[in-house]
């Protein structure tokens, strides 16, 4: 089996590409082709970050994987004693929830319907927290 493409794409933070680099080693040890290079876009308009090929998931022979990372500690604010602090410490797995629904909305139906590919969004956090 066998990687195609750098994690490098444009619009990828270095964070982003390290998920993409350790997601590759992962599925080159599963077996798995995978690309970034020639992923196939929903509907002309989104891309997602990964390609796995003959994934076979849902009833659909391949995989598209978007990457998705966000900060859940509250940084830029009036008041410095909440820098730090969770932004919603009583539900801290809101903003991923909310991540994910946004990227099912934007790219799961688009992409059923225009390649019969199974999508799966990966939204991570900044405290180590992975919604897939």
């Amino acid at each position: 089996m066998r990687l195609s493409g750098s994690a490098k794409r444009e619009g990828s933070s270095e964070r982003q590409c390290q998920v993409l680099d350790n997601t590759f080693i992962f599925l080159l040890a599963a077996g798995y082709t995978s690309s970034i290079k020639f992923v196939p876009t929903s509907d002309g308009h989104h891309r997602a970050d990964l390609h796995v090929v003959r994934a076979r998931l849902m009833g659909r022979d391949d995989l598209v994987v978007d990457i998705t990372l966000r900060h859940d500690f509250i940084g830029n604010e009036r008041d410095v004693r909440r820098h730090g602090m969770l932004r919603n410490p009583d539900r801290p797995d809101q903003l991923l929830d909310q991540a994910a629904a946004d990227k099912n909305r934007n790219y799961r139906e688009p992409y059923a319907r225009n390649w019969s590919l199974a999508f799966l969004p990966a939204c991570l956090s900044t405290s180590d927290c992975c919604h897939l």
